[in-house]
């Protein structure tokens, strides 16, 4: 089954009024899922040439979506507020991919690894992406340590 396609368009990047208001890209033509928490909708694609994988469209409050560019990301495509971008979306419906460095790990600990394995995908994915987010291989060793602590203490999150 071929991919859907939620948008293939140009459109201007915003920024929210504010002290650390978000820069983002609103999508008027994509409404909230209200099966999912916020009406989220889980995407893949591209903004410019930046390719995107399990990124999440945030609500806008009035029943559409928007695409937050967080600013890893502008400096990337090199676009800021004002300036437009070629997007295109799909709907992306694909599991949580868990690095085998993870799991390797999980398994040394039977107890956080049931604990681990009863999370709702959103859980886990918080656990891995605060693991693997780490700047070097050193951080990620000490950050998994904690992620092990953290199941074992009944955690769903992340401690930080």
């Amino acid at each position: 089954m071929p991919d859907l396609l939620l948008i293939d368009a140009i459109l201007p990047i915003q920024k929210f009024e504010g002290k650390g208001g978000w820069t983002y890209v609103a999508l008027p033509t994509i409404a909230q899922n209200s099966q999912n928490p916020f009406g989220w909708i889980q995407v893949k694609g591209s903004i410019d040439s930046f390719q995107l994988s399990r990124y999440k469209l945030m609500p806008m409050g009035n029943g559409h979506l928007f695409l937050p560019l967080k600013a890893e990301l502008r400096k990337q495509i090199k676009k800021q507020a004002g300036d437009t971008v070629y997007i295109q979306l799909f709907l992306d419906e694909s599991p949580l991919s868990i690095p085998t460095e993870f799991t390797e790990c999980l398994a040394l600990d039977s107890f956080a690894e049931k604990a681990f394995n009863k999370l709702d995908e959103r859980q886990q994915e918080a656990f891995v992406k605060w693991v693997f987010s780490a700047k070097n291989e050193d951080i990620q060793v000490e950050r998994m340590a904690q992620t092990l602590k953290d199941l074992t203490n009944g955690l769903t999150k992340p401690s930080r």
